[in-house]
């Protein structure tokens, strides 16, 4: 268990650091039920994957969704509240591993810089979600974090999808993934699917089939891919 500057203790799991509070609110459990299980002894994993009956479930969502509720102060503008919103969306994705969309994002090595585990850090360097915007990776291999995020619509995302172009560097030759996929004599999807699957660039790139699970965390390449919403 690390401690803060400002002395809060954060908790650590799968290389993910955060205070109690959020791993609580992350995976949808009361502070209070997660902190009674740790301190009887159970492991930080076991704490959260364990699962209680359904009356009790039921008031741990109530008194989770109350607590989250009176985070947000009346004075918050609708901007702020809808940014708050997506700040929890994008932990969730990035985080819990029951998320349904978490095979896009956790599984694939995305998270949210340690930063922006904080509502407060996210809404000082984003500011307001302007109606009609989501949350756009400008990597699409990137993490949640300053530089590599902006609010876009999705007629501006579409429009950066379209105007990027993915190049692949390897053994000294920088080519688009077509020019590759050509010149190896395979299809464009097979080579975007293998980088989608998280294979290092030599995978990515051989002629030899690859073994089923053989995953790895995403490659880095030269060009930006496109961007991702909440």
């Amino acid at each position: 268990m690390a401690i803060t500057k400002t002395g809060v203790h954060l908790l650590e799991l799968d290389g993910i650091r955060m205070p109690l509070r959020h791993f609580a609110r992350v995976y949808g459990i009361h502070e209070a039920t997660l902190h009674g299980r740790i301190k009887r002894g159970m492991s930080l994993r076991a704490a959260l994957e364990t699962p209680v009956d359904a009356v009790q479930s039921h008031k741990n969502k109530l008194m989770v969704d109350k607590r989250w509720r009176g985070i947000q102060q009346p004075e918050w503008s609708d901007g702020k509240k809808r940014a708050y919103a997506t700040h929890e969306s994008m932990k969730r994705r990035c985080l819990v591993s029951t998320c349904a969309v978490y095979k896009y994002y956790g599984a694939r090595g995305i998270t949210v810089c340690e930063r922006w585990l904080d509502f407060a850090n996210f809404h000082a360097d984003m500011g307001d979600r302007p109606l009609g915007t989501t949350l756009d990776r400008i990597d699409n291999y990137g993490n949640y974090e300053p530089g590599n995020c902006r609010w876009a619509t999705h007629r501006e995302q579409s429009h950066n999808k379209r105007r990027q172009v993915l190049f692949l560097e390897y053994q000294g030759k920088k080519m688009t993934v077509k020019e590759w996929a050509d010149e190896l004599g395979f299809d464009v999807t097979t080579i975007r699917d293998r980088i989608r699957g998280g294979h290092p660039i030599e995978r990515v790139l051989s002629r030899e089939p690859l073994k089923p699970n053989s995953r790895h965390r995403p490659i880095q390449s030269s060009g930006q891919g496109a961007g991702s919403k909440s």
